[in-house]
């Protein structure tokens, strides 16, 4: 039948619950475009992110609309939670990016480079028409004692809450200046299309 075993015994919830939804929500452009967190479309972002070397889980809520990310493995050199959805508009909208970094072998500032680059390319693969990151404003460095402690091998932990603005500027992002806001947040955008 030139299949595995696997697709003839083996249910896979996560799919089956989306086609229920997606037959529901068939009018709705993010579902007939698929520029929503559908299985498939995980499974590009998790291959993604598995080419820098992180392992995650990534459960989508409110229609697939919003993701929330989170590393697999706590014993990892790198600790990251991210929330992202996508609107009505197409636009990709990455929040609580926070990331944090073995600092003995890694370096921070590169690993959120190559996030921010995996994150634009899993945009542009569901043509989305701009990724937007909310990142804060707090660019003092912090000590990360809780994954420090447990790991078995010696580890220096460290995160920054915001993000250096050069990281986007170089790649070509534009700051969304809101006169009325008064958040300790920053917001970057860029077109994609």
């Amino acid at each position: 039948m030139d299949c595995h075993i696997k697709d003839l015994i083996e249910e896979d919830m996560p799919t089956l619950f989306f086609e229920e939804v997606s037959i529901t929500y068939n009018q709705n452009p993010l579902f007939i475009n698929e520029q929503i967190f559908s299985p498939t479309n995980i499974n590009l972002l998790k291959d993604l992110f598995s080419e820098l070397g992180i392992v995650c889980d990534i459960t989508p809520y409110s229609l697939y609309r919003n993701v929330m990310i989170k590393n697999k493995d706590e014993k990892s050199s790198i600790i990251f939670d991210i929330n992202m959805s996508i609107n009505q508009r197409a636009e990709l909208h990455v929040r609580d990016f926070y990331i944090s970094v073995n600092q003995r072998i890694l370096d921070e500032t590169i690993i959120k480079k190559a996030l921010i680059f995996a994150l634009e390319t899993y945009a542009k693969k569901l043509k989305c028409t701009q990724i937007k990151f909310r990142v804060s404003k707090d660019l003092e460095p912090m000590e990360d004692n809780v994954y420090t402690k447990i790991q078995t091998l010696p580890s220096n932990f460290k995160f920054t809450m915001g993000t250096d603005p050069t990281l986007f500027i170089e790649n070509n992002y534009e700051e969304f200046n809101n006169p009325f806001s008064f958040e300790d947040t920053t917001l970057w955008y860029k077109n994609l299309l």
